[in-house]
């Protein structure tokens, strides 16, 4: 279920002053999924600004070796869970918290190959890779729209009936 703010606090043993002061705020009733979400819309929303400002030490390129490596990580897992994984993982790196799920990824993300050293330049990568596969289906949708408007459209005769129809829908009786 969802589960307040003000329990999830309790559950962790959060002081009682301050669990308090949530059970008597405007705050008692958001529960825990919500705040979760807005985490992430504002992680989102900033994440361009903050990844470009990572440091240097973890921007060294890849090489051709490196990349097919994510290339094959894209098919175990997908390019948008990659992509925040290591998102999550450029925000969360200095505090070391991941959840274990992330910390699986992580682990197989960051190999011998794949060093933390090259974590902006993956991201990069796998954003490179989101473009290109957008590209290509906006390619395949044009064809397939130019296919479907090539094909004569041809509208039956109107009849009677079709017309009083017509003007009742226009006229609204």
């Amino acid at each position: 279920g969802e589960k307040s703010l003000p329990n999830y606090c309790a559950e962790w043993s959060l002081d009682n002053e301050s669990i308090i002061y949530l059970k008597q705020s405007a705050i008692a009733s958001v529960s825990l999924c919500q705040i979760i979400s807005l985490y992430e819309v504002v992680e989102d929303s900033l994440a361009h600004r903050v990844i470009e400002s990572t440091d240097t030490t973890y921007k060294e390129t890849l090489q051709d070796e490196q990349k097919i490596l994510l290339d094959k990580l894209v098919h175990k897992f997908s390019e948008e869970i990659l992509l925040v994984t290591l998102r999550r993982f450029i925000f969360s790196w200095p505090s070391g918290y991941f959840t274990e799920d992330e910390g699986d990824k992580i682990a197989e993300i960051f190999t011998d190959e794949i060093l933390v050293c090259h974590a902006y330049e993956a991201y990069r990568h796998i954003l490179e890779l989101i473009a290109e596969r957008d590209r290509k289906n906006m390619h395949s949708l044009g064809n397939t729209k130019k296919e479907e408007t090539a094909k004569p459209v041809t509208k039956p005769k109107p009849t009677a009936q079709s017309r009083k129809l017509d003007a009742k829908k226009k006229y609204n009786f």
